[in-house]
């Protein structure tokens, strides 16, 4: 997942994620290590019903992010490979249902 074009920003990358939700301090409910790749996952609407859900996405090369409502979802899971204990720059890959 790359940056917007219109960010000017060359291959930027996205880097990380910051979730937040209420009384989230946006680390993951779980996370585990299997086949070189770290997952990391958060229950979504675990909250009051109209509490607000949102998630940052960070790029590289750039402080930008971009910030998505994230209150219709049921889980996110961020994915990343790992290769001898060591996160691999631009591996990651977000998904939110």
């Amino acid at each position: 997942m790359n940056a917007p074009a219109e960010w000017k920003v060359a291959k930027a990358r996205l880097d990380r994620v910051r979730v937040f939700g209420p009384g989230s301090e946006g680390l993951p409910d779980k996370e585990w290590q299997a086949g070189g790749v770290l997952f990391q996952s958060w229950k979504i609407k675990t909250g009051a019903r109209r509490a607000a859900y949102q998630v940052d996405c960070l790029y590289t090369g750039t402080p930008r992010f971009i910030r998505f409502d994230a209150r219709s979802t049921a889980r996110c899971v961020a994915k990343r490979r790992v290769r001898a204990d060591t996160l691999m720059n631009g591996s990651m890959e977000f998904r939110c249902r």
